[in-house]
């Protein structure tokens, strides 16, 4: 109970309401070209573990908030499910994808409501840093994996002493993070992606956020990997069972 009392309730689809919809749009002040880029990644990484196909696939988006990333895997013809262990998010994410063929669950990470060796690939993106027992998620995304099936977690890079996002338990360094990933999925590989620089422009100044809106409307700055700039504020692990 001590390590689960660490966490911390997350207010935001209370407080802000399906803001992932928002985020994700093309819209150059509400918009927001960082996020729209980390799905961007994350759908590439997750095709690349599909051998260029999602279609057909059993996907879980482990963690998947009021919907956004099940929708894009919706379209991507895959077989899509959400766990989240919030009601308020599930009902945003089936108001907003009413009609698609999308499984949603109540569901805790920690115990998740699935058989084992169930899905194909299991996407964990930005989950793993709110929680106190990190190891007790990637021993749970292991277990419902199909042998041969694919994981895709994803979490920031640790660059301060504290975590940036005072929602997060926890955020790791690039060895730590590889360090904690071997331990269950030994030989995974690791990307890394979003300019450091680049976020805190955009953080600081407005226009730079617009300017980066507009200019993801061609080519997206925060998109792809190894990007050439020192500090990097995303990493993704993907590994297979």
């Amino acid at each position: 109970m001590e390590a689960l009392e660490q966490e911390k309730e997350f207010f935001r689809y209370k407080e802000k309401g399906a803001y992932h919809w928002t985020l994700n749009s093309s819209h150059p002040l509400r918009g927001n070209a960082f996020v729209r880029a980390r799905y961007a990644n994350v759908l590439k990484l997750a095709e690349k573990s599909a051998g260029g196909q999602l279609a057909g696939k059993r996907v879980l988006d482990h963690g998947c908030g009021d919907g956004v990333l099940a929708n894009m895997l919706a379209q991507k013809n895959a077989h899509v499910f959400g766990v989240d262990n919030s009601e308020i998010a599930l009902r945003y994410a089936q108001k907003r994808i009413s009609g698609k063929k999308v499984h949603f669950q109540v569901g805790s990470v920690y115990e998740l409501p699935y058989r084992d060796d169930t899905f194909d690939c299991v996407i964990s993106t930005q989950v793993i840093e709110h929680l106190a027992e990190p190891m007790r998620l990637l021993a749970e995304i292991r277990r419902i994996l199909k042998k041969g099936g694919s994981a895709l977690i994803t979490t920031r890079i640790r660059l301060t002493e504290k975590p940036i996002d005072p929602t997060h338990v926890a955020e790791w360094f690039e060895d730590e993070f590889r360090s904690l990933i071997e331990e269950v999925f030994p030989g995974a590989e690791f990307f890394k992606s979003h300019p450091a620089a680049w976020m805190e422009a955009s953080y600081k100044f407005k226009w730079i956020k617009l300017l980066a809106n507009i200019m993801s409307l061609v080519q997206n700055p925060f998109a792809g990997f190894e990007s050439g700039y020192r500090l990097h504020v995303i990493q993704y692990a993907l590994a297979t069972k």
